[in-house]
């Protein structure tokens, strides 16, 4: 009787068609029969990529890398948090710094205009909130503010004798808010001959006057005229009826503000 001896390609009995891993699926350094090996022991071409640690920027990504992961390794991100806040309209630009996580919700508070009112404003005044080029309110004012008249007059020989007169007549009036004073007058002289001023001032500054001298059937007139005037302001009117048997000296201002 005759024996054959059979040898097994690797000496361990287990053949590439046996397994199913392939040497890419075999960590680098470690040598094992493979089904890409040709029933002999080969090492593996996985790569050993260890403990991997990244980090993440702000809407990042990170590629893993093919091969082996000891597992200790982490991918991490550190971001600022914002919490909740509550904004108010200001004269200044606000803002949200970027590259921020938003842990809580960010209020901006509505506008209010309380007292916001055309009565409220001076007429031909209008009042805008505007914000980023848009107006959120524009109200148009309609106040024409408060009047305050203030008047002089100065006669001769207009009353039921020639002899009647007011020689002089002055009023003031000083400005609680700024605004405009509007003024007219008159000085004329008829049947004779005479003289007379009208006058008006600002702080004891002659601002304008009409001034009359002798000759017949004289009138000189200001009319539709105005100023400006500052808090504080002392407004006054003056008439001087100087001389002459018929000679009326008359100038009102009216204050607004």
């Amino acid at each position: 009787m005759g024996y054959a001896i059979l040898h097994q390609a690797g000496g361990s009995g287990i053949l590439s068609e046996d397994v199913t891993a392939a040497r890419e699926n075999v960590l680098q350094g470690k040598t094992t029969i493979t089904s890409d090996s040709g029933d002999e022991v080969a090492g593996g071409t996985m790569p050993n990529n260890g403990a991997v640690n990244h980090t993440l920027p702000i809407n990042g990504s990170f590629t893993i890398a093919k091969g082996f992961h000891s597992g200790s390794g982490k991918v991490s991100q550190n971001v600022a948090t914002k919490g909740a806040e509550t904004f108010g309209a200001k004269t200044v630009d606000q803002k949200i710094l970027k590259d921020r996580y938003i842990s809580g919700d960010q209020v901006f508070k509505a506008v209010s205009h309380t007292g916001l009112s055309s009565g409220n404003i001076k007429n031909g005044t209008t009042v805008k909130v505007s914000s980023n080029g848009e107006d959120i309110f524009a109200v148009a004012g309609s106040y024409a503010g408060t009047k305050r008249p203030i008047a002089a007059t100065a006669f001769r020989g207009f009353g039921m004798s020639s002899s009647d007169y007011t020689p002089s007549e002055e009023a003031t009036f000083t400005m609680p808010l700024a605004g405009t004073v509007y003024y007219g007058g008159i000085s004329a002289f008829y049947n004779g001959y005479g003289e007379g001023t009208v006058e008006i001032y600002k702080n004891n500054t002659l601002m304008d006057s009409r001034n009359g001298g002798d000759g017949f059937y004289v009138r000189a007139t200001m009319v539709n005229k105005s100023f400006s005037a500052a808090k504080g302001d002392v407004i006054k009117v003056k008439a001087t009826a100087t001389s002459g048997s018929a000679t009326l000296c008359m100038i009102q201002a009216v204050c607004i503000y």
